[in-house]
């Protein structure tokens, strides 16, 4: 498979996921933050424990994706709906810098041979350089429309 369609579609299924099944960009960040630390900090004790029983290729990388993609596809399934179809085109955006943040963890998981492949495209160089900033920008993106659309109490207005 040519690495630029692999990178497309590892970049838009979980945008069009996203868009399908109405979840929250919010909860989406979430998930993808909460696996990549599960990826990061518990990657490698489940690997020294998944080398003692099973013998598999990659049990680094089987686990790293597990761990990353669990808490994302847990929010797939359980927060559908969560979106409402009003909101969807504002929230267009959070939801494709999400997947781009997703794409941004996904591709160091990746093994060496895939890697080199993906990164070796100008887009996939992109990616390798973005991943330092990627939870700081989109995570800015959310704290700006948390902010723009937080609640505002209607009843409470100052009197002298």
């Amino acid at each position: 498979m040519s690495p630029v369609i692999l990178l497309v579609l590892i970049a838009s299924l979980p945008l069009l996921l996203a868009v399908f099944l109405r979840i929250k960009p919010l909860y989406l960040f979430v998930s993808i933050v909460t696996g990549y630390f599960w990826a990061e900090f518990l990657g490698e004790s489940a690997e020294f424990t998944l080398r003692t029983f099973i013998r598999i290729d990659n049990p680094g990388v089987v686990i790293r994706l597990i761990f990353l993609l669990v808490p994302v596809l847990l929010t797939f399934v359980l927060m559908r709906k969560t979106l409402s179809k009003a909101s969807l085109p504002f929230q267009f955006a959070l939801l494709l810098a999400d997947s781009l943040l997703l794409t941004t963890f996904l591709l160091p998981l990746l093994t060496m041979g895939t890697q080199s492949a993906l990164y070796s495209t100008p887009a996939g160089s992109t990616f390798r350089q973005a991943h330092d900033v990627a939870i700081p920008v989109v995570a800015g993106m959310h704290l700006i429309v948390m902010f723009i659309m937080r609640p505002r109490d209607k009843h409470a207005k100052h009197h002298k």
